[in-house]
């Protein structure tokens, strides 16, 4: 049983710091090249954005001898961005959509005109069969349920960087920083 969509930008990207002012699509990145040091930080060699990035995007956007992606893993990919921002350096990376790097970095998805990542999609929730029938109230609720970007990544920063082992904690906080959420939360339920 289909209840509700409650994130609709679940998506891939390559993504620089707000400060890459020269670079805002991936059309741009074959004339930058040297300012990233011939290089996209990538994250595991199997995932599918490593795939997407190896592919489609090097090609398409003309990046073969301009460009290599580096792959490693993605705590390698975000300790090197985070060492990059922290020096205000260049760097171009992959990266996807929820992610708590949004919510902790000044980043810019770039344009992806040729379409090589794919649109977003909808991360929803589902339930049993009967599951509206038997709790109506928690159906509703879960129907007005939704978050966006920056409440999604905020959060996960809170569960995976702030209060790693603890997030219960994490929740907390979360909630205390965004009351009108937890408003909107309880209206729905009431």
């Amino acid at each position: 049983e289909k209840i509700g969509v409650w994130y609709d930008n679940a998506s891939l990207s390559i993504a620089v710091p707000e400060y890459v002012s020269d670079v805002n699509s991936l059309e741009d990145l074959a004339a930058n090249a040297d300012m990233f040091n011939g290089e996209i930080i990538g994250i595991e060699a199997g995932a599918g954005l490593t795939a997407a990035t190896q592919d489609k995007v090097i090609p398409e956007y003309d990046l073969t001898d301009k460009l290599t992606l580096r792959t490693s893993s993605t705590p390698a990919m975000l300790a090197a961005l985070d060492g990059a921002i922290k020096d205000q350096k260049p760097i171009v990376v992959t990266l996807w959509h929820p992610h708590w790097a949004y919510a902790n970095y000044p980043l810019k998805d770039l344009a992806d005109p040729k379409n090589t990542l794919g649109g977003a999609e909808e991360i929803t929730t589902l339930a049993r069969q009967g599951f509206g029938a038997d709790f109506p109230e928690v159906t509703e609720m879960l129907k007005k349920f939704q978050m966006d970007d920056q409440q999604l990544g905020s959060l996960e920063d809170l569960m995976f960087n702030v209060h790693k082992d603890d997030e219960e904690k994490a929740v907390e906080e979360w909630l205390k920083a965004n009351p009108d959420y937890a408003g909107t939360v309880e209206v729905a339920t009431s």
